[in-house]
């Protein structure tokens, strides 16, 4: 299960059934943020990144399926998320299940510049949490 405390450690991230949910740790209060997988934290804020695949953009081969996912932006503090952009990803049939390899990705720092990389993704860039 895809997962993360906020920095200040007050609040649980996940995924569960192509859900985000938020979970405060002090109350145990629940509550689903968006539809969507692969929950990350932008570092140096609490904002969360996740993913909803477009599934009109899928192309299915014998052995792997090629996807497109919109990548979304979300404050823990509002109701609504906002497109950061288009990511490609791949599921083949013989790796981790046939899921969509944006599910192992992970956000890594390049001079200042934050990214979303992974096996068989082309690194995305993610907007500077400092407004930049």
């Amino acid at each position: 299960m895809p997962a993360f405390f906020t920095p200040d450690g007050k609040t649980l991230v996940y995924e569960v059934n192509r859900e985000i949910h938020a979970r405060a740790l002090t109350t145990g209060a629940d509550r689903m943020l968006a539809v969507g997988i692969a929950p990350r934290i932008l570092p140096f804020s609490s904002d969360v990144i996740y993913m909803n695949e477009l599934p009109a953009e899928r192309t299915r081969t014998p052995n792997s399926t090629s996807m497109k996912f919109e990548v979304k932006r979300m404050s823990l503090t509002s109701d609504s998320a906002t497109s950061v952009g288009t990511i490609a990803a791949s599921a083949l049939n013989d790796l981790k299940g046939n899921y969509a390899t944006v599910r192992w990705s992970r956000i890594s720092e390049n001079e200042g510049t934050f990214l979303i990389v992974g096996d068989r993704i082309k690194p995305f860039k993610l907007p500077s949490p400092f407004g930049e």
